[in-house]
């Protein structure tokens, strides 16, 4: 292999990379990354436990030139680390025996190229990419929708490793609207003490019967993909792009342009969600966000790592927040509320109840409460299709 690229464009690249490449421990081989030169186009591959990402850039002058097809496989962390310290220019890599490879790139004020040399693995032993068919049921989404979704519901997830299926967000899909050629989709996730869902709308055909009985997207596998779309889309003076999805049973890919993005599902069956959502009318407050989330702020000062629990009293016109700690200290403030229901108290863990409130960008918003013992269901004005839920602590 020998190739020409410009050290910018290289580092996006391999920036784009950094969160995919596993640790040594793992496995080594998941802590490189495979460079691919064919005879129009350069070609990055790094793959994790759960993830996997193929990016590739076509030849250009003056930005990539394939000077000789090839291959190597080299350390993602150490690559980028150097790469990310050489002047800007045009830098040379090229591939020598034993799985070597030299890298020439410009010397500061002089004519001269300097040279660094990295040792790599045999490409013929790195992992595979899947492989789609061409003709696989896809969706097609906003790129923005997409991150909005993940972002919405992402903090819900389970950090319990004994409960692997909570780990992840659960991915679903609604009726295809055949006039609009449109399908709902839909994002959920829990930890059994609370519960954040978002709908959206998609082109497409709803990825099959897979999607309709849903698949379970891995923590790290979604946050890669929200990460490297955003990047993405930023690259593009964050303009919005068409991401399209395509999902197996146990895998899916996320393109967005030329480059690819694979998903290992969690294996496991997810909980209903839709029995714990209060389907019946009961007292609703409404509330703006950030008076709020400013005294929950304040109210968390004063918890500790053992106790983060605070209480919430609803009475006509004003919801107070007491947090009241032996070790600590005591705040009570009240909040003037539009509230028509009866006097409700409970508590609540404050960091649930903060994050919750957070992931709604509306700028007042509804607390719906049942009795003591019941969830409470943040929702929005404007933002009509989100929705977080939180269990009430038991007064024990």
């Amino acid at each position: 292999m020998k190739i020409k690229i410009k050290q910018k464009d290289f580092l996006q690249m391999l920036y784009i990379s950094q969160g995919v490449s596993e640790s040594i421990e793992v496995k080594p081989i998941l802590s490189h990354l495979l460079i691919a030169a064919h005879k129009d186009n350069l070609s990055l591959v790094a793959t994790g436990l759960d993830i996997a990402i193929n990016l590739e850039r076509k030849a250009k002058e003056g930005l990539l030139e394939i000077k000789e097809e090839g291959g190597i496989v080299l350390p993602a962390k150490r690559l980028y680390e150097l790469v990310k310290e050489l002047p800007d220019g045009m830098i040379d890599i090229k591939t020598k025996e034993n799985f070597w490879a030299e890298i020439h790139y410009p010397s500061l004020g002089q004519k001269k190229m300097n040279l660094v040399q990295l040792m790599g693995l045999n490409p013929a032993e790195y992992p595979k990419v899947p492989s789609f068919e061409s003709d696989e049921e896809e969706l097609k989404l906003n790129s923005k929708v997409l991150i909005n979704m993940v972002e919405k519901t992402i903090f819900a997830t389970s950090k319990d490793e004994r409960r692997q299926y909570l780990q992840g967000i659960f991915f679903c899909s609604g009726e295809e609207d055949k006039e609009k050629r449109e399908v709902a989709i839909k994002m959920v996730a829990t930890d059994g003490h609370r519960l954040a869902m978002i709908n959206g709308r998609a082109e497409g055909k709803g990825g099959g019967k897979v999607l309709k009985k849903g698949v379970i997207l891995p923590k790290k596998g979604i946050q890669e993909v929200r990460r490297i779309v955003g990047y993405l889309e930023g690259l593009k003076a964050g303009e919005a792009e068409t991401v399209r999805l395509n999902i197996l049973p146990n895998l899916g890919r996320v393109q967005i342009g030329s480059d690819s993005i694979y998903v290992r599902f969690i294996d496991g069956e997810y909980p209903d969600y839709n029995a714990v959502i209060p389907k019946e009318e009961r007292n609703r407050a409404k509330v703006i966000k950030e008076s709020l989330v400013k005294s929950l702020r304040r109210a968390t000062v004063l918890s500790t790592r053992e106790v983060q629990g605070l209480k919430i009293k609803m009475e006509k016109s004003n919801l107070i927040v007491h947090s009241q700690h032996p070790d600590t200290g005591e705040i009570r403030e009240e909040i003037p509320v539009e509230y028509e229901g009866k006097n409700i108290e409970m508590n609540f863990n404050s960091r649930y109840l903060s994050e919750g409130l957070e992931s709604f960008g509306d700028e007042s918003v509804t607390l719906n409460f049942g009795d003591d013992l019941s969830p409470l269901v943040i929702s929005g004005k404007e933002e009509k299709d989100h929705l977080v839920l939180i269990m009430p602590l038991r007064n024990d």
